[in-house]
C-alpha cells in the first residue's frame, strides 16, 4: 500500500470507474448504463476494500455536497449541470432511472452498503487498516446511534399497524436512518484530531464550488417572472440545503482566524469568505444567515471573554443607533436591494408579512394538532398529518408525509417516544463537543468542537425551517461532526473512562 494509504492500482481503478460513470451519463444510453453499472460497482468495491474507510467516505461526502441531487434541483429545475446524470445515478432512487420498482435503492445506498460490509469485516477480523491510529469513540454515542435506528423502526412499525401506506413510509424512514448509519461509519473511519484538516478541506472546497456555481447560475440562467413583483427572480440558485454547507464553511473560516488554528487562517479567510458570502447572497436563502448568526452567537456565549469579544461589544454599541435607524427605515419596504436584510428579518419575526412564512405557519399549526392527537406514541409513518387548516396547493407530492418543517413533523409522526430515541444522539454530540471544548489542548481542538456544535445547530434549524431532516448535505455534515465530537472529548481527556477501545468499538 502506498504511503498515503492509496496505491497506484486503486487510483487507476477509481479513475476508470469515475470516467465510465461520466461517459455513461453523457451518452444517456440505457444499454450502456446496464453494461457499466456492474463494472463500476465491482471497481468501487475493490477500491473500498483496499483503502482506509475514511478515504471512501471523504469521496462520497464530497460527491453529496457538489453533484446535482434530483430532489434539490438547481434553480428550481431551470438548470442542470453537465454532471447531472452522474448525481442522479448516485442519489436518485434507481427505480426512477430504470423503471424497475424493485430497485428502490440509490447508487450511494449501494456504496454505503459496501462500506458497511468493509467496516464490519475489518472490525470483526481485528484489522488495523482503520484502527491503527484511531482515537476511540465514547460507548454511549455508539449505543445512541443504535437507539436512533430502533426509534426509526418503532415509528415505521407503529405507522404500519395504524394503517399507514408502505410506499410513503419509506420516504419518511430514509429521512432518519441515514444519520445513525453514517455516524457509525465515520466512527469507525475517523482517527480523531489527525483528520481535522482533511474534513475541513472537503467542506470548504465543496462550499466554494457550490458558491461559484450559485454565482454563475444567478448571472447566466434566465429566471421566470415573479407574478407578485413583476421581476425575473430565481427562487434559489443551487439548493435549499446548501445553506448548511455555506454557513458551516463560512463559520469554519471565522473560527480558524479567531482561534488561530492554522498558520494561513487569515489568508484563507481573505480569499474565500468573500466568495462564500457572494454565493450565499446569490442563492437567496434567508436561513443561511440564521445559521451563521446562530453559530456565532453560540461561540460568543460559550467562549471566555477576550479582546475579540470586547471589540465586538464596543463596535456594536457604537453602531447600534445606525442599525436602529436602518431597521426603522426599511421595516415597511417591499422591494429593492437596500433594505432586503430588513425584510428578511421581518419575515422571520412576522410571518404574516411573507407568503412563504405564512404558509409554513399554517403547516406548523396542522402538525401541532397532529402531535396533540397522539403525543406519546406518535402518529406513525405512512400516514398523512391532519389538515385541520387547509393549505394552499404546492408542487410537492410528499408534503403530507415529509413536511417543510421536518423537525415538527418528526414530533408529530414519532411522538415523544420516537422523537426522543431518534434525536438523543444530536444532544449527545453537543455534550461531548462541549466537554472537548473545555478540555481542549490546542486551538484546533477548540475550533473543531465549536464546528461540531454548529453542525447540530444548522441541522436542527434547517430541519425546522426548510426540509432539512435527512437531507444528504445535512447528514454528511452532521455525521462526521458527531463522531468527531466524541473523539475530541476522548482525545482531550474530557471523557475517558467509558471510551470504546479501537479493537472493540461498536461490537
Amino acid at each position: 500500500m502506498a504511503r498515503n494509504g492509496v496505491s497506484g492500482d486503486v487510483k487507476a481503478v477509481f479513475t476508470l470507474c469515475v470516467a465510465l460513470m461520466v461517459v455513461a451519463a453523457v451518452a444517456d444510453s440505457g444499454a450502456l448504463g446496464w453494461l457499466v453499472a456492474p463494472i463500476v460497482i465491482l471497481g468501487f468495491s475493490f477500491c473500498a476494500a483496499r483503502v482506509p474507510l475514511r478515504y471512501s467516505l471523504y469521496a462520497l461526502m464530497f460527491a453529496a455536497f457538489t453533484l446535482d441531487n434530483p430532489i434539490d434541483r438547481f434553480a428550481g429545475g431551470l438548470y442542470e449541470s453537465p454532471l447531472y446524470k452522474v448525481g442522479a445515478a448516485l442519489f436518485d432512487h434507481l427505480n426512477n432511472l430504470t423503471g424497475i420498482k424493485a430497485l428502490f435503492l440509490s447508487g450511494s445506498d449501494i456504496i454505503l452498503l459496501i462500506l458497511a460490509v468493509v467496516g464490519f469485516a475489518r472490525q470483526s477480523s481485528g484489522s488495523r487498516v482503520d484502527a491503527a491510529e484511531r482515537c476511540p469513540t465514547p460507548r454511549l454515542q455508539v449505543r445512541l446511534a443504535l437507539i436512533a435506528l430502533a426509534g426509526a423502526a418503532y415509528v415505521f412499525v407503529w405507522g404500519m399497524l395504524r394503517g399507514g401506506e408502505f410506499s410513503w413510509s419509506l420516504w419518511q424512514l430514509q429521512r432518519v436512518v441515514y444519520l445513525p448509519v453514517l455516524f457509525w461509519l465515520f466512527h469507525l473511519a475517523l482517527r480523531g484530531p489527525k483528520d481535522y484538516e482533511d474534513l475541513a478541506k472537503v467542506v470548504l472546497s465543496a462550499a466554494l464550488i457550490r458558491a461559484v456555481l450559485a454565482i454563475l447560475i444567478k448571472r447566466f440562467v434566465q429566471a421566470e417572472i415573479n407574478p407578485e413583483t413583476g421581476l425575473a427572480e430565481l427562487p434559489y440558485c443551487t439548493s435549499h440545503a446548501d445553506s448548511m454547507l455555506f454557513a458551516s464553511a463560512f463559520v469554519l473560516l471565522v473560527l480558524l482566524v479567531l482561534e488561530k488554528a492554522h498558520p494561513k487562517a487569515r489568508r484563507y479567510a481573505l480569499l474565500f469568505m468573500p466568495i462564500l458570502a457572494w454565493g450565499m447572497i446569490a442563492n437567496n436563502r434567508r436561513l443561511v444567515w440564521v445559521h451563521v448568526v446562530l453559530i456565532l452567537v453560540t461561540l460568543y456565549v460559550l467562549s471566555p471573554d477576550n479582546r475579540h469579544k470586547k471589540r465586538f461589544r464596543r463596535g456594536l454599541l457604537f453602531a447600534s443607533p445606525l442599525i436602529t435607524l436602518y431597521m426603522m427605515a426599511g421595516w415597511s419596504s417591499q422591494f429593492g436591494k437596500l433594505f432586503k436584510p430588513v425584510r428578511i428579518a421581518r419575515s422571520i419575526v412576522e410571518p404574516a408579512t411573507d407568503n412563504s412564512s405564512l404558509w409554513r405557519e399554517l403547516e406548523n399549526y396542522n402538525l401541532i394538532v397532529t402531535l396533540k392527537d397522539s403525543p406519546i406514541m406518535g402518529y406513525g409513518y405512512g400516514r398523512k398529518f391532519l389538515e385541520v387548516t387547509p393549505l394552499p396547493a404546492v408542487d410537492y407530492s410528499l408534503e403530507y408525509y415529509c413536511p417543510h418543517n421536518s423537525l415538527l413533523g418528526l414530533w408529530a409522526f414519532a411522538g415523544y417516544i420516537g422523537y426522543t430515541a431518534i434525536s438523543l444522539m444530536w444532544g449527545a454530540g453537543v455534550f461531548f463537543a462541549m466537554r472537548g471544548y473545555h478540555g481542549a489542548k490546542t486551538p484546533a481542538d477548540r475550533a473543531a468542537a465549536i464546528v461540531s456544535v454548529g453542525a447540530v445547530l444548522v441541522y436542527m434549524v434547517q430541519a425546522f425551517g426548510d426540509l432539512g431532516l435527512g437531507s444528504l448535505t445535512g447528514v454528511y455534515l452532521l455525521a462526521p461532526a458527531l463522531a468527531m465530537a466524541g473523539k475530541i472529548a476522548v482525545s482531550t481527556g474530557a471523557w475517558g473512562a467509558r471510551a470504546v477501545p479501537p479493537s472493540n468499538a461498536a461490537r
